[in-house]
């Protein structure tokens, strides 16, 4: 059996839990995303973005055609055409 100096001599374990669990965690490396750009579907008019560099040919997603082109139009674009 343990003698009555050994109890109040040792640290609770509670106090080691608490410095543990107060220690502010690493913030993880942040990694740029990759560049993307918007599409649209000559076919079926389906707008997504996609990556600019791919490793095989880009179809759209919704009727599988490979026709398509980059969508640059912005809302002073549209409003140009329309009036």
């Amino acid at each position: 059996m343990k003698g009555f100096a050994y109890f109040f001599a040792r640290k609770p374990k509670v106090e080691e839990e608490l410095i543990i669990s107060l220690k502010v965690p690493e913030k993880p490396e942040i990694k740029p995303l990759p560049e993307r750009i918007q599409v649209i579907c000559k076919d079926c008019s389906y707008k997504f973005t996609m990556q600019r560099v791919i490793s095989r040919k880009p179809i759209c997603p919704y009727c599988g055609r490979a026709n398509l082109m980059k969508d640059n139009t912005t809302a002073f674009e549209i409003v140009r055409q329309a009036s």
